[in-house]
């Protein structure tokens, strides 16, 4: 976890708080005017990566006891619809790369766990397998597997790469405007920093 200390105004005293806080948590420091809030632009990109995260979102696959996957399945799916119903284009478009790039976005997500390596096919009980699954051979449970996971990569890829075109887009819009020392301005960049750090590009 990377804990990055943004401090609003500059009141007597507090900058040196702020920068330890950064530096205990491994992040770095900003500091921005005290009226410099968020600066939320709009982009050509956002409905089509709220669109992909949203089919991200449906590939998820619950597993485990055959009530909890239908619990797990029906929160997944109302999470997804009040999302889309409530949160703007730019919300949807960000909550979409962090689905990209999140190996935990997923809880109890059967895809997911394989991926991770934290469950594997051949221990997982024919019970507990996710229902569109349970009723395939072995053979045909290994190929829908790597069908889905292919899909998954497909969209990833998809949405990372729209992702850059928007920071491009926002960017330019923001060079345009003067909005260089807003809160969200400082946290795309420290962000983008921190995730190439991360092999994330």
């Amino acid at each position: 976890m990377i804990v990055n200390a943004i401090q609003c105004g500059n009141i007597a005293g507090t900058k040196e708080a702020w920068q330890e806080i950064a530096q205990y948590g491994g992040g770095r420091y900003f500091a921005i005017p005290q009226d410099s809030g968020v600066v939320a632009i709009v982009t050509p990109y956002d409905e089509k990566l709220g669109a992909l995260g949203k089919l991200l979102g449906g590939t998820y696959l619950a597993y485990g006891r055959a009530e909890a996957q239908v619990a797990a399945n029906a929160k997944q799916a109302e999470a997804e619809a009040k999302i889309a119903a409530a949160a703007p284009s730019s919300a949807q478009a960000e909550r979409a790369m962090n689905k990209a790039i999140n190996t935990m976005s997923y809880t109890g997500d059967f895809l997911q766990s394989l991926e991770n390596g934290t469950v594997k096919l051949d221990e997982v009980k024919p019970e507990k397998l996710p229902e569109e699954l349970r009723r395939l051979s072995v053979a045909e449970r290994k190929q829908e597997i790597e069908k889905r996971q292919s899909q998954r990569r497909q969209i990833r890829a998809e949405i990372m790469q729209l992702s850059k075109d928007r920071e491009e887009f926002i960017k330019k819009e923001r060079a345009k405007s003067g909005a260089r020392n807003s809160f969200d301005s400082v946290v795309a960049e420290a962000l983008k920093t921190q995730l190439a750090a991360k092999g994330f590009k």
